[in-house]
């Protein structure tokens, strides 16, 4: 299995790692040894991170690619998995040589992420890149139905969605009471709102964690240095945690933000495994009006939509759920834990690599 990241963080890999290895495959995961990258705590799998002597631009790409591409081919394998576009090309390809079978696992729209949707030339770049993979491809699997509908309406290929969900905690090991806290964690990047939680910090009551790093987490922390002292008191910047202590940290909050802008179809059709994760945690959300995230939240009762993406929107729907719905979003979080979790989706998960081409 392939990724492009540092494996400290990527659940969804892990998740499926864990449960390829616990029904008998033997299963190592590649990534790669960034600068901050934090040493790893024992897995029931092997892992291996590749160091690249570029961090970033088109020569990071190839030179990952070209390491990635030779290290695969030292790999005795049955099955190869690119997780994501940035890992497609070298596993292809070495698949081929190989005589395995190719697995591509779309964690995202990823031709429509805000990043590249600001960046005509190397959203064509990349778009070109998949039009020459995908339709070449057998078995994809991706993270929800909307995105796979998507790539079937533009490849017609047979696409298997897995969804992002965590593994199950038992409801009795849950807080009864919680701090007040609102929570965000996920990557700190743009478009994902989190400098409109930073900025209407003042008008909110209780504490403010982000938990993650990213693109804009920087900016992050300029905002928070011009908030009035009082705020800037109530405003806990965790960074990048290594994904074995997020869990201990979502239980102790009271609501959970997921608030992405309409950036793009990427974001439009995202379920971030953050809300997943949050409604595991028996924590109640906040959501943004994206079709797929409020689907959620609106068929377990489970939290708030914002009526739009604005801070006052935050605002208030922060301040509603706490005030006025706060237990019985509670009971729906609960309900959406237990069909929302790993122990079911695992399921699709393992018949999915039974059947292989």
């Amino acid at each position: 299995m392939a990724v492009i990241n540092d494996l400290s963080c990527d659940r969804r890999v892990d998740r499926i790692a864990t449960t390829l290895t616990d029904a008998g495959y033997e299963v190592t995961v590649i990534g790669r040894k960034t600068a901050d990258a934090p040493e790893l705590a024992p897995r029931p799998y092997r892992t291996r991170r590749l160091t690249c002597r570029f961090s970033k631009g088109k020569a990071f790409y190839i030179e990952f690619m070209w390491r990635l591409f030779w290290e695969l081919l030292r790999q005795k394998t049955d099955v190869v998995v690119a997780n994501d576009l940035d890992t497609l090309g070298p596993c292809f390809w070495a698949a081929k040589i190989l005589g395995a079978s190719l697995v591509y696992d779309t964690h995202e729209f990823f031709t429509q992420t805000p990043e590249l949707v600001r960046r005509p030339l190397e959203q064509k770049i990349w778009t070109l890149w998949e039009r020459f993979y995908f339709p070449r491809l057998k078995n994809v699997m991706t993270v929800n139905e909307r995105i796979a509908d998507a790539y079937r309406k533009l490849y017609g290929k047979k696409i298997t969605a897995v969804r992002n969900v965590p593994f199950r905690i038992p409801p009795d090991s849950l807080p009864q009471s919680r701090n007040p806290v609102v929570v965000y964690q996920g990557a700190v990047n743009e478009g994902r709102g989190v400098e409109k939680m930073v900025d209407n910090l003042p008008y909110m009551e209780g504490e403010l964690w982000i938990v993650g790093g990213g693109d804009v987490f920087d900016d992050v922390k300029k905002r928070s240095e011009r908030l009035p002292v009082g705020a800037q008191s109530r405003l806990k910047l965790f960074g990048r945690l290594p994904m074995e202590k997020l869990p201990s940290l979502t239980v102790r909050a009271q609501i959970g933000l997921s608030i992405e802008e309409d950036r793009g179809l990427n974001y439009r059709y995202a379920t971030p495994n953050k809300v997943f994760d949050y409604l595991q945690a028996g924590v109640p959300v906040v959501v943004s009006p994206l079709p797929e995230m409020a689907k959620i939240v609106v068929k377990y009762g489970a939290g708030v939509v914002m009526n739009d993406h604005s801070g006052e929107a935050l605002t208030a729907a922060v301040y509603f759920l706490r005030r006025a719905v706060y237990e019985s979003a509670r009971t729906g979080a609960r309900k959406a834990a237990e069909e929302l979790c790993w122990e079911r989706e695992s399921k699709i998960l393992l018949d999915f690599y039974r059947c292989l081409d």
